[in-house]
């Protein structure tokens, strides 16, 4: 198997299995080693809980998008362009999910 269907291979198992895996086992309480971490997930157990559900589910619709992307774009362009280009999406999708977040935690705060 050509190196690049298995690098492209486990760019997508990685893609995919991160927010899966915290949807499946999101952190409980408050640490500094797992889960979703920032200041404000961190203010109270509530705000913890809220973002342990949140960012996983926005992320897990944003990977699905990325792999779809780099499925479609592997047809037509060669596919280590189609991998950097999907791989760099996933990485903007993720800083705009961390966005719509603490987003989020700021509006519930607000109430």
């Amino acid at each position: 198997m050509h190196p690049l269907i298995i690098i492209s291979l486990s760019v997508v198992g990685v893609i995919l299995i991160i927010p899966i895996y915290f949807l499946y086992k999101p952190a409980k309480k408050i640490n500094n080693l797992y889960g979703y971490r920032t200041p404000r997930s961190m203010i109270n157990q509530k705000n913890w809980d809220i973002a342990q559900e949140y960012f996983p589910k926005k992320l897990f619709w944003f990977s699905l998008f990325s792999v779809a992307v780099l499925l479609i774009l592997s047809i037509f362009i060669s596919l280590s362009a189609a991998l950097l280009i999907a791989m760099g999406l996933w990485l903007i999708s993720s800083f705009v999910t961390i966005l719509l977040t603490e987003m989020h935690l700021k509006r519930l705060n607000k109430k």
